[in-house]
């Protein structure tokens, strides 16, 4: 399984994937908080962890009142 931590504010995605828990490993990318950025977002997540996207868990923090 792979997590995946998103902060979500009006402007942007903030995220996080840990790597190795072990070693403390994580890989970060800013998105825009657009329709294609979230198309990219998914690519993104598909390439770095080579999972399909049932092994993948989403956790989100919204920023503010989103």
């Amino acid at each position: 399984m792979h997590y995946i931590g998103i902060d979500v504010s009006k402007a942007k995605l903030d995220c996080c994937w840990l790597r190795d828990v072990e070693k403390n490993k994580f890989k970060t990318k800013v998105f825009k908080n657009s329709a294609t950025d979230c198309n990219a977002l998914n690519t993104w997540l598909k390439a770095q962890t080579k999972a399909e996207p049932d092994e993948i868990t989403v956790l989100m923090e919204a920023t503010g009142i989103y």
